[in-house]
């Protein structure tokens, strides 16, 4: 293991200059910025890729933000859509991309939100909803903004103020966007939204700081209920952390009395939603799904540890204790059997010792002193847990 890890990490620095030389430099594609103004440039921002194109948005003078295009030329870069009056404010901001569609909100100087879409074309580029039909969501509990289907898409609006929480599906035309379900009329509610199969999704709702609710759809207005409520009475309630896997999803929620975190999964059923621990206040990180399972960092004690869950309580348990050492699980990397993050601690870690193969034992791959630390910025290390038998090397 030794060997091949020194000779990957050799490999890597030798084809370093190679892959360095490969890039081409830098050269102007366009330049947007013809008017004079305050600011400094068009602003252009939101890049993504749609097909052969990049759309981006920009500002050309002190307006609304337009939408453009390019395929790395000049000829191809081109204004798509304004969307907005002469002298409007406002513009296009991008809200969630698929494989062939970029999808904006459009507000132009507050006259209410519009939904547009574009393939990177002119032609292809069109209003879904009219101004004051599209709501952007509200603070949502997921990255997930949409769910990408065969055929098109699932989306959430409102949620906010007296806008309800709804489900909307798309197919990236005006005709085929349609409202699915009321999913909440509460007046200001976060949600996350997870799909786990065709036409199988599933919605967690923060109604109130005292109530949960988990819905499932099957992409049908009457195939979206909601299937369990969960109610915590007497306490102050926050949803922490919402995270899709193979079976359905898992959720964490911080309580006040007594102060604890409880992690939760559900199938999508009521019987299927049930508690998986009871876990310190002093969880913050939201867990990661890998291969079925979740993984995040949580103490045992005054000892923090690498948590796996795999989605009932009897199987959510500490695997891989971390001592002094801090991580977070926004560098958890998953590579052929092993999960890969930072660890940091203020002191030094003790010598490695062998460890039997059966026990859950740490890897310390490298050491470097730098600033990627979260907590401490003292020791870093870059280690690896394998999911089942593990042994102990120290490189």
């Amino acid at each position: 293991m030794r060997e091949r890890a020194v000779v990957t990490l050799a490999v890597l620095v030798c084809l370093w200059p190679a892959l360095a030389s490969a890039i081409s430099a830098p050269r102007l594609v366009a330049d947007f910025a013809t008017v004079v103004s305050s600011r400094a440039g068009s602003e252009p921002s939101e890049f993504v890729r749609v097909g052969s194109f990049v759309l981006f948005t920009a500002r050309p003078d002190d307006h609304a933000r337009r939408l453009f295009r390019s395929d790395g030329t000049a000829a191809g870069t081109i204004e798509l859509a304004n969307g907005c009056g002469p002298l409007d404010t406002g513009g296009f901001e991008l809200r969630f991309t698929t494989a062939s569609l970029a999808y904006y909100a459009v507000n132009c100087a507050g006259g209410g939100e519009a939904l547009w879409a574009s393939d990177g074309t002119p032609a292809g580029t069109r209003v879904l909803l009219a101004p004051g039909s599209y709501y952007t969501p509200g603070s949502q509990i997921s990255v997930e903004r949409r769910i990408e289907e065969e055929g098109g898409t699932f989306f959430l609006q409102g949620g906010w103020y007296d806008r309800p929480l709804e489900l909307w599906r798309t197919d990236g035309t005006a005709a085929g966007t349609a409202r699915v379900a009321v999913v909440s009329t509460s007046d200001s509610v976060r949600a996350g939204l997870h799909r786990r199969a065709a036409n199988d999704l599933l919605m967690l709702v923060e109604e109130t700081s005292r109530e949960l609710v988990v819905w499932h759809s099957d992409g049908t207005s009457d195939g979206t209920v909601a299937v369990r409520s969960l109610a915590f009475p007497d306490q102050n309630a926050s949803l922490r952390s919402f995270t899709g896997i193979a079976d359905g999803i898992a959720f964490t929620v911080s309580l006040s009395e007594p102060s604890r975190v409880e992690l939760w999964y559900s199938d999508g059923t009521a019987a299927g939603t049930a508690l998986g621990a009871v876990l310190p206040i002093g969880v913050t990180d939201e867990p990661v799904a890998h291969a079925g399972s979740i993984y995040f960092t949580a103490a045992v004690g005054w000892t923090e540890w690498v948590w796996r869950g795999d989605g009932t309580e009897a199987t959510t348990r500490p695997i891989v204790p971390l001592g002094s050492r801090d991580a977070r699980t926004a560098s958890f990397e998953f590579f052929d059997g092993w999960l890969y993050f930072v660890a940091c601690a203020d002191d030094d870690p003790p010598d490695a010792s062998k460890a039997p193969a059966s026990t859950p034992t740490q890897h310390n791959l490298t050491r470097q002193h730098n600033e990627l630390c979260p907590v401490s910025k003292d020791h870093q290390r870059l280690v690896g847990f394998h999911q089942r038998e593990l042994s102990l090397i120290h490189i």
